[in-house]
């Protein structure tokens, strides 16, 4: 199925929703931002990098070894490379490529209970790094970016 087919089958979905109203009206606004000031991500050419030298193990040992408030071990570098990866491309996909002894459901398994187990200075350490690592591919953009909040002001979603 294309992705235009996947695309309208979601809106009849969203359609038959109380919240129908809601939701167009935050598309629409999500549209016209994008369209005044556009995004700060190239996310396109964050899905052509090569990740395979994102972090490694001795790396990772080392971050973990310096955050004495983490639950997290020095054999967890596979869901912190998952975790990165995502974070900075928006793909899970992305993820799987580098790690393809993992199918989706036990990638987003990982990935949400890795997050959920970093502590701040974890995730801000992990998002350094993120940011060294796109520096070093000559991309100078945020870790992560999403479009103003406000853009659903007044909207009605419970």
């Amino acid at each position: 199925m294309n992705t235009s087919d996947t695309l309208n089958q979601r809106f009849w979905t969203l359609c038959g929703s109380t919240y129908w109203d809601s939701i167009s009206a935050a598309l629409i606004r999500l549209s016209d931002y994008l369209e005044e000031h556009g995004g700060l991500i190239d996310y396109t050419r964050r899905r052509r990098l090569d990740y395979s030298d994102l972090i490694s193990e001795n790396s990772w040992q080392q971050q973990v070894a310096g955050d004495a408030n983490s639950l997290l071990t020095e054999s967890s570098v596979v869901p912190a490379r998952c975790y990165m990866i995502e974070r900075m491309s928006g793909s899970s996909t992305l993820a799987l490529l580098s790690h393809p002894e993992l199918d989706q459901r036990s990638l987003k398994t990982l990935v949400t209970s890795f997050g959920a187990s970093l502590t701040p200075p974890m995730a801000a350490e992990l998002d350094e790094l993120t940011h060294g690592f796109l520096m070093q591919q000559g991309i100078n953009e945020p870790v992560h970016w999403h479009p103003p909040l406000e853009l659903l002001d007044g909207l009605e979603f419970r």
